[in-house]
């Protein structure tokens, strides 16, 4: 497995980082082993799903006053909203090698498990670690509130597994920017943006990549 951001190029805008995402999906459905990664992003940004539309997902006019860049995923799901604050990852995952990642659910499962048990590890120490769980729809949740998300693009040999951790957003430019969601999950109930989001805390990001990338390796190792 190519270590955490060591062979990669330097990206300089949220489409670059999408870029290297798919070309490790390529890289990966040609034999590759499974690859994670994180990255972070300087520039407000709000990306929509594979079939969003900008106009229903987002408040367009809010974003230009606000000098928010709006653009486009390969994967499916809503809009999200990345800037300073917010800690972006990617898993990329050969099917033949890892069985646990069959299907769609299974594969949001076997990502987000992975990263939640990393994420403890690699937030700074508190008095109480945070009650960090899963939702059935993919959403990490501390309490009933979402502290990150989850999209998937599904080829026939590899899957790119990719989210986005409220560390320490601005939460009022997400509820500013982004319309409240045609399709929710039920734990939210109907909850506005200001009401629904929260953020984490920020992360050792060097931790969390050796972290996830370590426990791939052994499962890796353990189908050989």
């Amino acid at each position: 497995m190519t270590g955490p951001n060591d062979t990669e190029p330097t990206a300089t805008t949220a489409c670059d980082e999408l870029d290297i995402e798919l070309a490790m999906l390529r890289e990966v459905e040609a034999g590759g082993a499974p690859r994670f990664r994180t990255w972070t992003c300087a520039v407000p940004t709000v990306v929509l799903g594979r079939s969003g539309v900008a106009s229903e997902d987002v408040d367009v006019e809010v974003c230009r006053r606000r000098s928010t860049a709006i653009i486009r995923r390969s994967s499916g799901g809503g809009a999200v909203w990345i800037g300073p604050g917010t800690l972006q990852w990617a898993f990329v995952l050969p099917h033949e090698r890892l069985t646990q990642v069959r299907t769609i659910p299974e594969t949001k499962r076997f990502c987000n498990r992975r990263l939640i048990g990393a994420l403890l590890q690699a937030l700074p120490p508190k008095r109480t670690p945070p009650r960090l769980n899963l939702e059935p729809c993919g959403d990490l949740v501390v309490g009933n509130r979402k502290v990150g998300g989850v999209a998937l693009k599904r080829r026939r040999r590899a899957s790119l597994v990719h989210g986005t951790i409220l560390c320490d957003a601005d939460l009022e430019q997400i509820a500013a920017c982004l319309r409240h969601p045609k399709r929710e999950p039920d734990y939210r109930g109907h909850r506005p943006h200001a009401d629904f989001v929260a953020n984490l805390g920020v992360p050792d990001r060097r931790l969390l990549e050796r972290a996830v990338a370590s426990r791939l390796l052994s499962e890796c190792a353990r189908l050989s």
